[in-house]
């Protein structure tokens, strides 16, 4: 059934856009859902080094998330992870050097680099 269901998606795909979208929308399908890899089209944002930041205003700025209710209850959820690393508390403060990788869920990723 699963292939079944991959060859219904590539065709479909191909019908609507072309042929070689279809193929580059599966491989990367394949890489982030079944190897666990990153998108092609990863976000990224651009913030200034400073003292550290809110992880909840932090995924607001970063557009991961509505707002810091939805933020904090992610994170109480455990679906929020920075640099591969599951985060527990919503009172989290994440360092403003260098770059992280955010992941909320399975589906959002964003990049954050502190120049």
């Amino acid at each position: 059934p699963k292939e079944v269901k991959k060859r219904l998606a590539l065709e479909l795909t191909a019908r609507y856009h072309s042929q070689e979208e279809a193929a580059r929308a599966e491989t990367n399908f394949e890489r982030v859902f079944q190897k666990h890899g990153l998108p092609d089209d990863l976000q990224e944002l651009v913030l200034p080094v400073g003292e550290g930041i809110w992880l909840p205003k932090l995924l607001v700025d970063a557009g991961l998330v509505t707002g810091t209710g939805e933020a904090r209850r992610l994170i109480k959820q455990q679906a929020v992870t920075v640099d591969a690393e599951k985060i527990y508390s919503d009172d989290h403060t994440v360092p403003a050097t260098g770059e992280i990788l955010i992941k909320v869920g399975k589906r959002r990723f964003c990049k954050v680099r502190f120049v």
